[in-house]
């Protein structure tokens, strides 16, 4: 009797331990009220990780999720439920749109899964998108004008590189990439100068592309050849150098047409486009010691004074200048004051003192040409030069670098503290800075001398040792 309780004992004993060890590898639960089984393996999935960390952002954002367990699988929801097998597994970065005007708020949630692993611990982010709304638009220019500005006939309009510049209502500036639904006006199938318009927002701006004839496909600034001078015979007649009210025509001829000169007589030149002069050209002219007028059209041209010019270091001379689809902010301009007349891009560096002759209407005979280079990294300009307009409405400047400039026209001079405006600093001038201090003057553009920003005792220092 006692050995049949000893022998029920054990098995119960057994049945209990088969049990508790039944129950060390499977528990029956629920989560969110979806029933599932927890493993409990030796190893457990590592916590999915994410790119962007949770928080507050003014973007869209892409979110990529990661694991550091390898062959897991990443399920995730973005609703705010508990993520399983059946919910979206994660294959691409998940993309949390900002709406303009509006706050979006997403919560990710996520699980990493592999076979013979415990699932990982629960991933949650909270993404806060609030993005402002859309700044009213008061004013648009062109920030620069496409690449390509130069076409073939037949060719498609190519818009790579343009950009706008946006004003918006509180005063701030936004740039804005061109494309080809905001243009107008492009035409291929004639030749010539062609106006492209650009609107964005209601306004519109302009800009110059040139359309070449087939027979004659050059691009403006390719480079010349300085050894290949009579390329230019081979080109159609209405697109060569030449000397107007005479025969010879290209720069073979107009170099014979040197020989015949006196020496130091002047010469004038039409470009008719060229934007370089070959070296080869420049050297028969300095040995007749000739003034050369080169005209690029009615407004612009060169003078170089080839006498004392040093032509063995010369391989060619630039003189190409851009007037279309240049960039001179309009609200920053008007902080100089005056009349902006024109705007140009020269092509190349002035490194023999050429002078450059602007012709403008003569009801400007008398006033004060102020030719500005502008910086468009740090939106500033600095004054080339200021001269006064002739006669004949001719301002002469003679600027020695290349890029953006723009020409104002004022009836007073431009220099920083030329307040007598005779183009030179002398003491009367330091005189009347000293007096607009004391009275408290220190808003004009010409008393800031040292460009600070301020009208004080340092710009008193500043034209005291520009004089003296």
């Amino acid at each position: 009797m006692k050995l049949l309780k000893r022998l029920a004992a054990a098995a119960a004993a057994a049945m209990i331990a088969l049990c508790t060890c039944t129950a060390a590898f499977a528990d029956s639960s629920t989560t969110n009220g979806q029933d599932t089984i927890t493993e409990n393996f030796e190893q457990t999935v590592a916590t999915p990780k994410a790119n962007v960390k949770p928080g507050e952002y003014e973007s869209t954002k892409y979110v990529s999720l990661s694991c550091s367990t390898p062959g897991a699988r990443i399920f995730y929801t973005t609703d705010g439920s508990y993520p399983t097998v059946h919910s979206t597994e994660y294959k691409k970065p998940i993309r949390i749109k900002g709406v303009a005007g509006e706050t979006v708020f997403t919560e990710i949630r996520a699980v990493a899964v592999k076979t013979g692993y415990n699932d990982s611990d629960l991933f949650e982010g909270e993404y806060l998108i609030t993005m402002p709304a859309p700044k009213e638009v008061i004013y648009m220019e062109l920030y620069r004008a496409p690449t390509k500005t130069v076409y073939k006939k037949g060719e498609e309009f190519d818009v790579t590189g343009g950009m706008l510049l946006v004003t918006y209502k509180d005063h701030t500036f936004g740039k804005v990439s061109m494309t080809t639904k905001m243009t107008s006006g492009f035409n291929t199938n004639t030749a010539g100068q062609k106006t492209i318009t650009v609107t964005y927002k209601g306004f519109t701006d302009e800009f110059i592309i040139t359309v070449r004839p087939s027979k004659n496909p050059a691009v403006e600034d390719d480079p010349i050849d300085p050894e290949d001078i009579f390329k230019d015979d081979k080109v159609d007649a209405d697109t060569l150098p030449q000397i107007p009210g005479k025969s010879c025509q290209g720069w073979s001829e107009i170099k014979d047409y040197f020989a015949e000169k006196k020496n130091g007589s002047g010469v004038t030149i039409s470009l008719n486009g060229a934007t370089n002069v070959p070296a080869s050209v420049i050297r028969a002219a300095a040995k007749k010691k000739l003034v050369l007028t080169l005209v690029i059209d009615d407004e612009m041209s060169w003078r170089l004074s080839t006498k004392k010019l040093d032509t063995s270091t010369i391989t060619q001379a630039g003189y190409g200048i851009r007037t279309g689809g240049i960039y001179i902010p309009k609200p920053y301009t008007k902080d100089i004051g005056g009349e902006i007349v024109h705007t140009m891009h020269f092509n190349s560096d002035n490194k023999h003192s050429a002078s450059f002759t602007f012709t403008t209407d003569r009801a400007y005979s008398g006033s004060f040409a102020s030719l500005f280079k502008y910086d468009s990294a740090t939106r500033t300009a600095t004054l080339v030069d200021c001269v006064r307009v002739n006669s004949t409405g001719k301002a002469v400047f003679t600027p020695q670098t290349s890029g953006d400039h723009f020409i104002i026209i004022d009836n007073e001079s431009k220099i920083k503290g030329d307040f007598d405006n005779n183009l030179i600093l002398n003491g009367h001038d330091f005189n009347t800075l000293q007096k607009m201090i004391m009275m408290g003057e220190d808003s004009l553009y010409k008393a800031d001398i040292n460009a600070d920003g301020s009208v004080d005792s340092r710009d008193i220092a500043e034209l005291y040792r520009r004089i003296y």
